[in-house]
């Protein structure tokens, strides 16, 4: 069968039209800044702002694999194009639970209403090795008015490592997107375990590289 984002051919007895695919979207990562890599990162514990991401608790920030205080390093186990920086949930006065979040608009869809569409959601997520901090992301499938009409979550990955190093592991979802979704909401919350008196340590969740990808089966 062969599909151009619209009009799929099958045999003249069995031929039928496909609705209009997402083809702006499909294929594209649909997160912004989804590798921390579109601002500065901190080296040290200060909070520094996100570009592309809308802090809603916390101390959500951005820290480099090179900041020689930080849980990663450039040879920590994750992502091999990891870039310069890393997200973090920031420092302890801040609370014990770091949330960012940002909105990215799908359109109209034929393709989503009839439930042609499908979402993956993958990224590198860790927490520090001597306590459950983690880190969780998680994509809500919204219609025109803001109703959540499913939602599609990785993590978390506590106590990410059983070698006595903090790592970050690969983690990846998929569902198919909810006729009639018309935007998606991305959330990354971070939470730190209670492991002192609450607010004093460092929210550890951690994550890199994180992506929102739509394809459409029918259509490619």
């Amino acid at each position: 069968m062969v599909c151009a984002f619209g009009v799929a051919i099958a045999p003249a007895a069995t031929a039928r039209q496909f609705p209009q695919c997402a083809a702006p979207l499909c294929g594209t990562n649909l997160i912004q800044n989804s590798d921390a890599e579109a601002g500065p990162g901190s080296d040290h514990d200060t909070i520094v702002s996100v570009p592309d991401w809308t802090v809603t608790a916390g101390g959500f920030t951005v820290v480099t694999y090179a900041w020689s205080g930080g849980n990663l390093t450039a040879t920590s186990q994750g992502p091999s194009n990891r870039g310069n920086n890393y997200f973090y949930g920031g420092p302890g006065p801040h609370g014990n639970v770091a949330r960012a979040t940002q909105t990215a608009s799908l359109g109209e869809s034929a393709a989503i209403n009839q439930g042609l569409v499908h979402a993956t959601l993958s990224g590198w997520l860790g927490g520090a090795i001597n306590h459950e901090d983690h880190a969780v992301i998680r994509v809500a499938f919204l219609a025109s008015d803001g109703t959540v009409y499913n939602t599609l979550s990785i993590g978390p990955v506590p106590r990410a490592s059983g070698d006595g190093n903090n790592v970050l592991r690969y983690r990846s979802a998929a569902m198919v997107v909810p006729g009639e979704t018309m935007s998606v909401r991305v959330n990354i919350v971070m939470t730190r375990y209670l492991f002192g008196a609450p607010g004093t340590d460092d929210n550890n969740g951690m994550a890199d590289n994180l992506s929102l990808v739509l394809t459409c089966p029918l259509c490619s």
